[in-house]
């Protein structure tokens, strides 16, 4: 005869064990866990990269959704300062070319502010971000200093890709960061975004 209980616990511990924990990334003792990873294109998210970019975003919160609650682009700062930097949020932002992006391609990471300082050779940048509460500026915004990141494909609709995936492997402020992303498309991450 069976044990009704024991087939509970079993069926219990079984269930919990089923669901995965999300990603966790850390950089200089601040965590990102991973709730929302989205994507936007546009001509320049970094300015001294090639014309024609992709900007994924990794983040602890619901970043598209509040973007949403704007009319872009016309209120890029207003949705960027609600999006970004009114609450206690973690978020790693990767930008690279768009251009002749087919199915699968490698891009060099490189130290970069995106304005006029870029590492020789750098042809994407990454940069790990947190922002406390109302403030109007990151109290953490670091690129990395050097890794590849590799889009591994893009699904096509009519009018535009509607998901990217790939892997980042990276260094940032010393800390050795890899993984994967599969992000959606958001109309919110338009250039300025992430700022």
């Amino acid at each position: 005869m069976r044990n009704p209980i024991a087939f509970l616990v079993l069926v219990a511990a079984t269930a919990a064990g089923c669901g995965e924990k999300p990603p966790e990334l850390t950089v200089m003792g601040q965590s990102l866990i991973l709730k929302e990873t989205d994507y936007g294109r546009g001509d320049y998210f970094c300015p001294n990269l090639a014309n024609g970019q992709f900007e994924v975003i990794l983040s602890d919160y619901d970043v598209c959704s509040k973007l949403h609650e704007f009319n872009l682009p016309m209120e890029v700062g207003k949705a960027n300062k609600a999006a970004f930097h009114n609450s206690d949020n973690t978020n790693m932002r990767i930008i690279f070319p768009s251009a002749l992006l087919v199915t699968s391609r490698k891009w060099v990471v490189g130290r970069n502010d995106c304005v006029s300082n870029a590492a020789p050779g750098t042809e994407a940048s990454v940069f790990f971000s947190h922002n406390v509460g109302m403030n109007h500026k990151y109290d953490l915004n670091v690129s990395a200093d050097s890794g590849t990141i590799t889009v591994t494909s893009t699904e096509k609709s009519e009018k535009d890709n509607n998901e990217v995936t790939g892997t980042y492997d990276i260094i940032i402020a010393g800390t050795h960061l890899s993984g994967a992303f599969k992000a959606l498309y958001c109309s919110g991450v338009v250039p300025k975004i992430g700022d």
